[in-house]
């Protein structure tokens, strides 16, 4: 092989692999979106502290509903009423009378879904209330570290300016997740 190829080849493994995964990420995980209209409240077994919201965008392997679902329980265990709702469902877009208010992505080679900063932009909440936002890489694929720090800044960025408390937590598809720790953060007061 001369050094042509083999340039060829290692810019073919480079940018064309992960390009090609971008794509095919984006592409199913804008068709995902379009299932994601399901919506459960369930309420705590005694003394009701709050209500959270958690919307999320299921994805391909739909990872980030079972976060999730995961995070609705711990939050169930400790007095919130939980609703937990698809991106495309009528209950995502009404915020009003939350005290907290999760969106949950997949990304794909380290970044949000379309449908996600979409709704994040639109996302109106008024002072007092919390917003989180986890975000779930693909099985073998690690997250943490790895989503642009632009993307989680221009978030939070107008969020903050109407005095809503901001928290992020990134789990990976191969690590453990620790969703007690995300909770626990959520739920602590602002510093």
């Amino acid at each position: 092989m001369d050094l042509l190829a083999i340039l060829s080849v290692v810019l073919v493994i480079v940018v064309g692999v992960p390009t090609t995964l971008l794509i095919v990420g984006r592409v199913v995980g804008f068709f995902a979106s379009f299932s994601a209209t399901e919506v459960r409240t369930e309420k705590p077994p005694s003394g009701q502290k709050g209500k959270a919201l958690i919307v999320y965008e299921p994805g391909a392997t739909r990872q980030t509903v079972r976060v999730g679902e995961e995070i609705g329980d711990l939050l169930l265990e400790r007095g919130y009423e939980v609703t937990l709702s698809g991106i495309r469902a009528a209950a995502a877009k009404s915020t009003s009378g939350y005290d907290l208010v999760l969106v949950g992505t997949p990304t794909y080679v380290g970044r949000p879904t379309g449908a996600v900063k979409k709704y994040v932009k639109d996302l109106r909440l008024t002072a007092g209330q919390t917003f989180g936002i986890y975000l779930v890489g693909t099985k073998g694929a690690p997250t943490a570290g790895f989503v642009p720090k632009a993307f989680l800044d221009a978030m939070k960025k107008p969020l903050e300016a109407s005095n809503t408390v901001v928290k992020e937590m990134e789990f990976s598809g191969v690590k453990p997740f620790d969703h007690s720790n995300f909770v626990e953060t959520l739920l602590a007061p602002p510093s």
